[in-house]
């Protein structure tokens, strides 16, 4: 739906990301390198992003969330299925991976990132960070609740219908 690029700075307030399908990042918000990005009072659900952040992607870049819920995001599948193959991940492969599957809701990389008032509710991923996965920056949640996410590492689903997985 939005993509923040070019040392822009994104201001939303009190909208809804409904349904918003990314094939990479992202599926409703990805924030570029450089950029900035300030959510308040935004309600992200059933968005699904094919290899990292079903709702909001943020790499290199300042994102602040308040007041907001990411309730039933998806990510880590591609054409339908997730291609992780299922196989365990060492270690060293989670830290130095960027494919698909992390991030249900958010996916952080050397990004600062500030939530606050923010529940995250039954978002999936196929591979780590159910919730949110950061990497190489700086996250802090303040008064926020995580409630009935989770990794799937077998579980193939349909953006819009995490009912196979246990989750929709």
């Amino acid at each position: 739906a939005i993509f923040v690029s070019a040392n822009a700075q994104a201001a939303i307030q009190q909208t809804a990301f409904v349904g918003n399908r990314a094939t990479l990042a992202g599926g409703a918000i990805f924030v570029d390198t450089g950029c900035g990005g300030n959510f308040v009072d935004a309600d992200f659900r059933d968005n699904a992003a094919g290899h990292n952040g079903g709702a909001l992607a943020a790499v290199n870049a300042t994102v602040a969330v308040s007041s907001s819920t990411f309730a039933v995001n998806s990510v880590g599948r591609t054409n339908g299925t997730h291609d992780r193959a299922r196989r365990r991940l060492s270690h060293d492969e989670y830290h130095g991976y960027f494919g698909q599957g992390m991030g249900g809701a958010m996916f952080l990389h050397g990004s600062v990132s500030f939530a606050e008032d923010v529940v995250f509710y039954r978002n999936l991923a196929t591979v780590a960070g159910g919730a949110v996965y950061t990497l190489q920056g700086q996250t802090i949640l303040d008064q926020s609740v995580m409630r009935q996410n989770r990794v799937s590492p077998d579980c193939s689903f349909v953006p819009g219908d995490n009912s196979s997985c246990g989750i929709g």
